[in-house]
């Protein structure tokens, strides 16, 4: 695959396939800059106070985190959630360092961008739909809605059917295919388990202690299960879009 710019000197600009766009640049400086002020504030924000129990209203008890930013959410979340963190404040480099590629109209820079936004728009999609409300949830609806419209716009920089032809034919299909493919069952047989067993024994999900529904099961299903179905299935098909 041919990803410097000064490879394509001799195209036409439909030839390219990467045309850098000002407003991807400028957004996703944007979903840097507020990732780090929202990793570093829930990293470092973790005050006084300790685990309690809680009765939820299905009559399950639930143990609540109890400190820090996340101290309205359960244990379980709370943890999860400064983990996410930290993994989150070490993908802020990834981001910036795809988005100067990207700057060069390097190709690979601009797919690595695609990957690196579409991490952003997952979590924080996570974080303003599911995290217990907290004193950043402006900030996350921001970065849900920035790395939503980023990715939108980085996605149409890209000439899919230019793509194609910077692709080498030799370029493995099958496996990657293959395993997107298994991913996408895998993923959906993981987070049937607890809806499907909740209507079996007609009780509440063992895991839903004080949230209102199984966000991550939604998402994942609804989303994240079709998104890499479809792209096993383009790739295996040899569509540039996959």
């Amino acid at each position: 695959m041919t990803d410097d710019a000064e490879a394509y000197a001799g195209y036409s600009p439909r030839d390219v396939p990467v045309r850098v766009s000002g407003a991807v640049v400028g957004l996703s400086l944007l979903v840097a800059l507020l990732a780090a002020i929202a990793t570093a504030i829930g990293l470092l924000w973790q005050g006084e106070g300790k685990p309690y129990l809680y009765e939820t209203l299905r009559g399950q008890t639930a143990e609540i985190h109890g400190r820090g930013l996340y101290r309205y959410d359960t244990l379980f979340q709370g943890a999860g959630n400064t983990g996410t963190d930290l993994i989150s404040l070490l993908g802020i480099p990834l981001l910036l360092a795809s988005l100067t590629l990207y700057r060069r109209g390097s190709l690979r820079g601009g797919l690595l961008l695609l990957g690196a936004l579409s991490y952003f728009l997952y979590v924080y999609a996570s974080y303003a739909l599911n995290v217990a409300y907290n004193e950043l949830c402006l900030l996350y609806v921001a970065l849900f809605s920035a790395s939503l419209w980023t990715l939108l716009l980085a996605f149409r920089s890209i000439d899919p059917q230019v793509l194609g032809t910077h692709c080498s034919v030799h370029m493995p299909r099958r496996v990657p295919a293959l395993f997107l493919l298994a991913s996408g069952v895998v993923t959906l047989a993981i987070w049937l388990i607890e809806p499907v067993s909740s209507l079996i024994q007609h009780e509440p999900p063992q895991h839903l202690d004080t949230y209102t529904t199984l966000f991550t099961n939604a998402l994942d299903m609804a989303v994240i299960v079709p998104a890499v179905a479809c792209a096993g299935v383009l790739i295996g098909q040899r569509s540039p879009v996959g």
